[in-house]
């Protein structure tokens, strides 16, 4: 058998080729993998929270809707059907064919102190009962974690910050700032978390430089 040098040499730029090919067949399937996973990442990112808030809130700032009304639009979702009917029908019945949207900015807007206030209770009062499921969770965490800090001594959570706030403009009184856990919540026990608010300022909220993570 004749050694043929040109045709050897072609075998091995052939062989070459096709391990180039091959590698990029390889390199392409990477690239296409990472660029699925990217696009699944952005539809996690604009199905989250955030996305799905604005969502819902796009058509109530189109009406009218501000912070400033969140109180009062909480009261007015609070209501049973009954109750939430005979609150809008004055205002639908002088807008007839208006959207329902229109009607609640326009009753919220006739009412907007007296709901505000009736909310801002409503908030107050979800938050005390929710503080109440989380002092059972300190508890139960104790228990589970007999040898890690005592929960009195981790940082005051964000829930414990927001009722000794408001208890404080409820009360005309200062409150404890970057507290431990326990200190916050004798604090709220020592001057009650389940009184009568007095109406807020709008737009009012405590600085988050004085709020702990949970």
């Amino acid at each position: 058998m004749i050694f043929n040098p040109e045709a050897e040499k072609a075998k091995r730029a052939q062989r070459a080729a096709e391990k180039e090919a091959e590698e990029a067949r390889e390199k392409l399937a990477e690239l296409r993998k990472a660029a699925r996973a990217a696009s699944d990442r952005a539809a996690k990112l604009t199905e989250s929270r955030g996305a799905s808030a604005y969502a819902i809130y796009a058509p109530y700032e189109e009406a009218g809707f501000s912070r400033e009304h969140a109180p009062a639009l909480f009261y007015l979702r609070s209501l049973d059907l009954e109750r939430f009917n005979a609150a809008l029908r004055p205002f639908a019945e002088a807008k007839p064919g208006q959207r329902l949207i229109v009607s609640e900015y326009d009753a919220i807007t006739a009412n907007l102190e007296e709901w505000n206030r009736r909310g801002e209770k409503l908030y107050y009062e979800k938050e005390v009962r929710a503080y109440d499921r989380d002092c059972e969770g300190f508890a139960r965490w104790q228990m589970e974690h007999p040898d890690e800090k005592d929960w009195r001594e981790l940082p005051a959570t964000r829930r414990q910050y927001f009722l000794m706030w408001r208890t404080a403009i409820a009360k005309d009184i200062d409150y404890p700032r970057r507290v431990k856990r326990g200190v916050a919540h004798d604090w709220l026990v020592e001057h009650g978390a389940n009184l009568r608010l007095k109406k807020l300022p709008p737009n009012s909220a405590p600085s988050n430089g004085e709020i702990s993570s949970e």
